[in-house]
């Protein structure tokens, strides 16, 4: 089957919606209850989530990131405040854990801190039997998509689509502010979500966006690749429309 470059759709929403801190601190308690204490968890979770965003802030620093136009660097500050407080948790265990520790311990927390958000702002259409209509469900998830770059292909017949995601605003601030642990989970909750919101879509990844080979300094190389296609076993990452729709 042959896959043509597709116009992307325009999106109906004009940005990704912020991040539930709230909803985040709850996924995040039980597992750090595991790790540290649930007394010790509670407590760096309140400083981390609503004393150190106003007193001990992160500095952000646009010089990390290749930002080309002033949208894509409002857009990435906006994933910076929203990931301000999971900076916040990585500086405060790095004062009291050894930083191997801490990296283990932010990798496990980045799926329970994402899947609340993602449950809420991913609101695909309850009956896709259309590969437009699932672009459009993705495209006004991504809103303008100045977080992330990406390219679709659209099979001959329509009934296939594939997405190359070649930038990812949270992957890269994740990475810069030394959290590379949880850059390597972060798309991990992707299954999840996509089993729960979409029931009549088979997900199954190939790979994740990581750093290319020592020696390159650019913090996107390897792309994710998205497929929809109809329900099959597939060897790449994939998306697939069940056949019965």
């Amino acid at each position: 089957m042959k896959f043509y470059e597709a116009k992307k759709l325009k999106s109906q929403n004009g940005a990704m919606d912020s991040v539930a801190q709230l909803d985040i601190m709850k996924g995040m308690k039980h597992i750090l209850n595991d790790e540290i204490g649930s007394m010790k968890a509670t407590s760096i979770l309140l400083k981390a989530f609503l004393w150190d965003p106003i007193f001990n802030k992160p500095g952000w620093k646009p010089e990390l990131f290749d930002l080309p136009n002033e949208e894509v660097r409002q857009t990435y500050e906006k994933k910076f405040k929203d990931l301000t407080p999971f900076i916040c948790l990585f500086n405060r265990l790095k004062k009291n854990y050894r930083m191997e520790q801490v990296q283990i311990i932010i990798a496990k927390l980045s799926v329970p801190a994402s899947v609340p958000y993602l449950a809420k702002t991913f609101k695909p259409n309850p009956d896709i039997k259309d590969i437009d209509k699932f672009r459009q469900d993705m495209t006004d998830y991504l809103g303008k998509g100045t977080g992330f770059e990406w390219t679709e292909k659209v099979s001959a017949d329509k009934k296939e689509v594939i997405y190359k995601f070649t930038r990812c605003a949270y992957i890269e601030i994740l990475r810069a502010y030394g959290m590379e642990y949880a850059a390597s989970m972060a798309c991990y909750c992707d299954p999840i979500i996509f089993d729960n919101c979409t029931p009549e879509l088979y997900f199954k990844r190939d790979h994740f966006i990581q750093r290319l080979r020592e020696g390159c300094d650019t913090p996107r190389s390897l792309a994710t690749e998205l497929i929809v296609r109809p329900f099959s076993t597939t060897i790449f990452t994939a998306l697939a429309l069940n056949s019965s729709s």
